[in-house]
């Protein structure tokens, strides 16, 4: 499926969000790059208010694997093992502050994770909690799949991590093929999903991510990791393995809404149909 295409598509299905108006902050789209595996990538364009994404740590590298049904088909994407970029624009500047809600999406391939990889973040880590976002692709059963500085118990209301269900074990599946990975967070409850199906759900406290770093800076968006809280030059939980696409809407997706992105997708990551 070419740029156009997936956008429409993608129109379509954030149409049907109810009475929400729903603003883009990321649509980040790396499978037409134009350029041959190995290739650096220093920027990707992003029509969203958080506005392109540059590298700033490590060389974010084009990378394809096979769709998963038809290995005759490669996809591209922007391979990150260790490396990171950053959003033009602040958080501020997009509406992400205080217990906002969103929709966050994304098309990934991973060979293996470990305990919490993330590809995109916002916030910092380093407390208090509730003051860090981050999507991951990871197999902790308490934090593999979103952090937000508070990784106890499950079922704490106040320890807002989220992991993937089944134990954490749901994400094993993922490895080694494109995925389709999805968070929504409405104000009160994270709702994660996988390849359109709802895998784990948690409701917990209020969320309020850092606006700055330790150092005075604003802080940013980030695509292959988090960020610690002196500033923005740090890749804590790296993300190991290849980004396609990545949507952060600040609306709230029903669970309808995310199986109908999956789908419009889907025939290109599964069977490699454009």
């Amino acid at each position: 499926m070419n740029v156009k295409a997936h956008f429409s598509a993608l129109a379509a299905v954030i149409l049907g969000v109810g009475s929400l108006h729903a603003a883009t902050l990321i649509q980040v789209d790396a499978t037409n790059l134009g350029v041959s595996d190995g290739t650096a990538i220093a920027d990707l364009a992003n029509p969203g208010t958080a506005g392109a994404f540059s590298t700033i740590l490590g060389t974010v590298s084009a990378t394809s694997h096979p769709s998963n049904n038809n290995a005759g088909v490669l996809i591209q994407g922007a391979g990150f093992n260790g490396a990171k970029m950053t959003s033009a624009n602040t958080m501020v500047s997009t509406g992400m502050v205080g217990n906002q809600h969103y929709s966050v999406m994304g098309w990934v391939w991973n060979a293996g994770a470990g305990n919490e990889e993330a590809f995109v973040s916002w916030g910092h880590r380093g407390g208090p909690t509730g003051s860090n976002s981050g999507f991951h692709q990871g197999v902790h059963p308490t934090f593999g799949a979103i952090g937000h500085w508070g990784g106890g118990a499950l079922g704490n209301p106040n320890e807002p991590d989220v992991g993937w269900g089944n134990n954490g074990a749901d994400i094993n599946a993922t490895f080694g093929q494109w995925a389709h990975l999805a968070y929504v967070w409405n104000g009160s409850e994270d709702r994660v999903f996988i390849d359109g199906v709802l895998s784990s759900s948690e409701v917990h406290m209020v969320l309020n991510p850092h606006q700055t770093f330790n150092d005075g800076s604003p802080t940013l968006f980030a695509l292959g990791s988090e960020s610690d809280a002196g500033n923005i030059n740090t890749t804590p939980i790296a993300f190991s393995g290849t980004v396609a696409r990545v949507t952060v809407l600040d609306t709230v997706m029903s669970d309808v809404e995310v199986l109908a992105a999956f789908n419009a997708d889907a025939p290109y990551f599964f069977d490699g149909i454009p």
